[in-house]
């Protein structure tokens, strides 16, 4: 879930590959994508291990605080 409302950001600089992709298998903590907020930049990690089964937002998109950013299967 998005902890802030800000924009996202699939790669940690832009011309990066992806942090992650859909059917990737995350481990706990693993940086999954980063949300930036008034230059603030808000890395969000994965709350559990298993695959991106679904991703919602795409990067430069708009998100809200709250907002499921991926699906870890």
């Amino acid at each position: 879930m998005a902890p802030v409302f800000g924009v996202l950001h699939r790669s940690p600089n832009p011309g990066a590959p992806a942090f992650v992709e859909l059917g990737d298998v995350v481990e706990v903590g693993q940086s999954l994508c980063i949300v930036e907020a008034m230059k603030v930049f808000n890395t969000v990690s994965a709350h559990r291990a298993g695959p991106i089964t679904r991703i919602f937002a795409n990067d430069g998109e708009d998100v809200e605080a709250g907002q499921p950013l991926m699906e870890i299967g």
